[in-house]
């Protein structure tokens, strides 16, 4: 059995998985990869399933010590990785020695870092996800962030020496995201003018996994006072009374209130989940 401890926690790091589905009617939000296309990815480079359980760090990363030797992917943002003080690169399989310590600074180009380790990992499910869950009152890593020597079990897999090193052909850059893709919201013709459309929005820094709050202009709409509560799910776009938009996340409510004026894809939203607050997007409508 490999441990893997956390020796520092750095900003926001968690475990998450593939996400929870068939709970939204209860309240309880789908959690998991805030980058989907980078947690597969890093899964994949180790031979683990896609959705399989990871490591996910926002903005600054963490370090972690191994007590066997064992797989490593790393993929996202960059975190300026160093393994025994030597950096190591991103998307691509490594392997990591009994008591090496594998580092991680501020992100560089991106939001968000991915961390897999080849095995099973022996986390315990909530509503049938191991993605942290941060509601309620649960003691486990799987129920709030990663904190100093907490430790994480994992069952290898295979003979790590063995293992061939796998590159992936294509690295994203972050830096260079300009445009962001949606479709028309439900409550789009809510909207009195079409500034979604032709403005410049960025992050603000008090978003976080529940929601994304868009700084850029006040947007009106004509909103009936009998709108009722309406389903959300990650990706959508709101329009709050202030003309303020809020787009949902992974840990983002399942039903809300406000016009739901847009919609985010799933691949999209990888890459929006990308962008570090400041950075100037537009919005274009896919055909």
């Amino acid at each position: 059995m490999l441990n893997v401890e956390l020796i520092k926690s750095g900003l926001f790091t968690t475990v998450q998985d593939g996400g929870r589905e068939g709970y939204a009617f209860y309240g309880i939000p789908s959690s998991g990869y805030m980058d989907r296309s980078a947690a597969h990815i890093a899964n994949l480079l180790v031979g683990n399933k896609k959705d399989n359980a990871l490591i996910e760090m926002n903005v600054v990363g963490g370090t972690f010590s191994f007590d066997r030797d064992c797989i490593i992917a790393i993929t996202g943002a960059d975190m300026q990785a160093s393994i025994a003080d030597i950096p190591c690169k991103r998307y691509q399989t490594l392997i990591i020695t009994k008591g090496t310590v594998l580092k991680f600074k501020n992100a560089v180009n991106g939001m968000r870092t991915y961390l897999a380790v080849k095995g099973t990992w022996k986390i315990p499910k909530i509503y049938g996800s191991k993605s942290t869950l941060c509601i309620g009152q649960n003691a486990n890593v799987a129920g709030r962030i990663l904190k100093i020597s907490d430790r994480i079990q994992i069952e290898s897999l295979g003979n790590v020496h063995n293992t061939p090193v796998v590159f992936w052909p294509q690295i994203p850059d972050y830096i260079s995201i300009g445009t962001i893709s949606l479709t028309k919201g439900p409550e789009f013709t809510l909207l009195k003018k079409p500034k979604l459309l032709s403005s410049s929005y960025s992050i603000s820094r008090r978003s976080d996994r529940m929601g994304a709050i868009l700084n850029g202009p006040v947007l009106e709409t004509q909103l009936q006072e009998t709108f009722s509560s309406k389903f959300l799910f990650p990706g959508m776009i709101q329009c709050t009374p202030s003309g303020k938009l809020i787009v949902v996340l992974q840990d983002g409510q399942t039903t809300g209130g406000y016009p739901r004026v847009g919609f985010i894809p799933k691949k999209e939203l990888d890459r929006f989940n990308q962008l570090r607050p400041g950075m100037e997007f537009r919005f274009r409508v896919l055909d």
